[in-house]
């Protein structure tokens, strides 16, 4: 943390440049993982907080969000539907009504998306649900 911190231009407050370092050696942990995904998100918690870059209570703060649940929640149903014959069941009903044609198919996964963002107001919960269910259909109709 103090080797980037170094590096950094020396007019930046210590809360910004701490911050700044921190981030960057998250990045780095991030992308070469010499220890898990989670293991690193805590070790950028407690710098933070040790360094007191920022207050504990400001770091605790986003996960006291309702946004934060929207998200959870709606991952968590979208592997119970994954998980369950609902999603081939769908994948079929789009391939019976669509055809086999893959440009009508994407048209119709599509307007699918648009669909659902009325249900499902999270872009990633939307797509963590299509994932699967473009995957079925491509394989249902012998695709690449």
């Amino acid at each position: 943390g103090s080797l980037i911190y170094t590096g950094i231009a020396p007019g930046v407050s210590w809360t910004a440049g701490s911050a700044l370092s921190i981030l960057l050696l998250g990045l780095i942990l991030w992308a070469f993982e010499p220890i898990p995904f989670g293991m690193t998100s805590m070790v950028i918690m407690v710098l933070l907080v040790m360094l007191q870059t920022v207050n504990i209570d400001v770091m605790l703060s986003g996960f006291s969000s309702p946004a934060v649940f929207l998200v959870v929640a709606g991952v968590m149903l979208v592997q119970g539907v994954g998980q369950t014959p609902l999603i081939q069941r769908i994948s079929y009903g789009l391939v019976y009504k669509l055809g086999t044609s893959l440009r009508r198919l994407f048209i119709g996964i599509f307007v699918l998306i648009q669909f659902l963002a009325f249900f499902i107001p999270t872009n990633s919960v939307r797509a963590t649900l299509l994932l699967p269910l473009a995957t079925r259909v491509v394989d249902s109709i012998g695709a690449e």
